[in-house]
């Protein structure tokens, strides 16, 4: 039997979004920034998108597709480090120590809080556009070297493929597996 796939993958954790249901209705208060419009609804389709963070196939290496890597295995990372974020959160307010936060604790919290940003939009676009830009810069400077006559306007663009931006994510996380990535030579974190 084939495993099921993770559609819906969140940006937030759904275990932190319920924090703000409404008891009343089980409901999410929800605010669309671009059609300025209030709603509620489920937190299943707020702050998700559709296989977000899967790797396209293409993005595989040819010799690595059929070894079993699975594309989801970003997903499946973040969705074990929600089970520690879930008990740091928990423990930060279930007990209110009166002189602040444990350092234990604290350090537990600020790692979450950057995992939290390196799962959005924005941090993809971001690592997206700093891949871009440095190849882009060797790719200028190789042909200024090599072909120092050649005018500018000449040189190639350098533009990742949609299928490639995922896997920029997904190593930018740090998510296992990533050594297997088409272009990918950097060494495996253990």
């Amino acid at each position: 039997m084939q495993e099921q796939k993770t559609k819906r993958q969140h940006i937030v954790p759904r275990f932190y979004l319920e924090r703000f249901v409404k008891p009343e209705t089980g409901n999410i208060p929800t605010f669309d920034k671009i059609t300025k419009r209030a709603y509620e609804t489920s937190v299943w389709n707020v702050a998700q998108e559709r296989f977000f963070y899967d790797l396209h196939p293409d993005a595989i290496k040819p010799e690595f597709r059929n070894t079993g890597i699975d594309p989801q295995v970003c997903e499946k990372g973040l969705a074990a480090i929600e089970g520690y974020f879930a008990r740091a959160l928990d423990a930060l307010l279930g007990t209110g120590e009166p002189r602040g936060i444990h350092p234990d604790l604290r350090k537990m919290l600020a790692v979450q809080v950057a995992i939290q940003w390196m799962r959005t939009r924005r941090y993809r676009d971001t690592m997206v556009e700093l891949t871009e830009k440095t190849a882009q810069a060797q790719a200028d400077e190789l042909v200024r070297r090599n072909w120092p006559d050649l005018p500018r306007e000449s040189y190639p663009t350098v533009k990742l493929k949609e299928h490639s931006k995922g896997a920029v994510h997904s190593l930018s996380i740090r998510c296992p597996s990533s050594t297997r990535i088409a272009g990918s030579s950097c060494p495996r974190s253990s």
